[in-house]
């Protein structure tokens, strides 16, 4: 602080949470928040916002958590377990059928949070700084969860419903070199490593592999997965326009299958074939990673594609962006804009994994956060 702001007696409140959204953090801040008489309000939060991880969103399954210190007491009790598992089982067989999941908090759910939030800064005269999330574009859509598919819970349930985990299990390939790991993660961090090594892979030499494809296709020719897996087997050949043509053909195959399906599961689902596409295009026009600051570029377009349909990792989505973008002319708000900063800054290779910034990254957000409070003079 004395760093950056040149105070010697300020004092920060670290409210964040693992795995908060909009929804834990008005709730906190109504609950206790304003306990600590702030002088100022720093959020940042979207990315846990937009993802999937069950068939309720976050606001319907924070309601049925009500009366925690009853439930905590009725817990001991073997016929509450027991009816509570049945209740369970019974629920789930109904959300299976459709197979509908849902990001846990909704864009719309996402402003009302927000103005909430700053309804209460101004209710309190505390001014609102309000982080606008950037996240990475090269990020291997659909793929983060991947490694948890077969987790469960104390019951003996898979966190993840059959249909999410059923998709996160699909033999897909996708486009993934050592070599772009390397020039954006170095060694990289054990998640990030993990994450990147849970994609499908082949046992077969690329040859082969592409004949074994082809040899499936006479008997499955609309199968998007085997189209995708042939056409990323011939992007590891380099034949990039090879590539092009069945990975193309796989998206289309998978969205013809799901035209009468609108969930943000099927959406998530297709993601992959976009990211792979996205990927052969960099190869196939020999652009650099540097191309990816260009939103109008075939490549950067189908990547960003993927990005808004990624349900399936933590990555804040253009429709949150917009919420964030509608507070800049509220009263007590002050928005800052880190995805330009980090595109002006080091793009990718300001990013360890699918959100967090490096120490570099860190210190970017820090020196905007600094500025934006001095120049605007925030702090009394």
């Amino acid at each position: 602080e004395q760093r950056y702001l040149g105070m010697k007696n300020s004092e920060l409140v670290n409210a964040a949470g693992a795995g908060y959204t909009s929804e834990q953090i008005l709730g906190w801040l109504r609950r206790d928040g304003w306990n600590w008489r702030p002088d100022l309000v720093l959020l940042y939060c979207g990315n846990n916002d937009a993802s999937i991880s069950g068939t309720v969103t976050d606001r319907e399954l924070m309601a049925t958590q009500q009366l925690p210190e009853v439930r905590q007491v009725a817990s001991r009790s073997a016929l509450y377990r027991t009816l509570r598992r049945l209740l369970r089982s019974s629920s789930r067989t109904q959300t299976e059928a459709t197979g509908e999941l849902t990001v846990r908090v909704t864009p719309s759910q996402y402003a009302e949070n927000l103005e909430r939030i700053a309804d209460q800064c101004r209710d309190h005269s505390c001014p609102l700084v309000i982080m606008k999330p950037p996240v990475p574009v090269l990020w291997p859509a659909g793929l983060q969860f991947r490694l948890f598919r077969h987790l469960s819970s104390e019951d003996g349930e898979l966190i993840f419903p059959p249909f999410m985990a059923e998709v996160l299990g699909r033999p897909l390939k996708y486009c993934i070199s050592e070599e772009r790991f390397r020039e954006f993660y170095g060694e990289g961090d054990m998640f990030t490593r993990e994450v990147f090594r849970s994609a499908y892979h082949d046992s077969l030499p690329t040859d082969r592999a592409i004949m074994h494809y082809i040899d499936l296709l006479e008997e499955q020719e609309d199968d998007p997965v085997l189209l995708n897996n042939l056409g990323v087997s011939y992007w590891e050949n380099r034949n990039y326009l090879n590539a092009d043509l069945y990975l193309r053909v796989a998206r289309e195959r998978y969205a013809a299958q799901h035209t009468d399906e609108d969930n943000d599961g099927i959406t998530a689902s297709g993601s992959p074939f976009l990211y792979n596409i996205g990927i052969n295009l960099i190869g196939r026009d020999s652009l650099g990673s540097e191309a990816l600051s260009d939103s109008t570029s075939t490549a950067g377009m189908y990547l960003d594609s993927a990005l808004q349909a990624d349900f399936f990792s933590l990555r804040i989505k253009r429709t949150y962006w917009s919420v964030i973008d509608g507070m800049r002319d509220r009263e007590y708000v002050t928005v800052v804009d880190l995805p330009a900063l980090f595109k002006a800054g080091g793009g990718e290779r300001l990013f360890i994994d699918h959100c967090h910034p490096t120490p570099e990254g860190h210190r970017l957000i820090a020196q905007a956060l600094a500025d934006c409070i001095t120049q605007k003079g925030l702090l009394r």
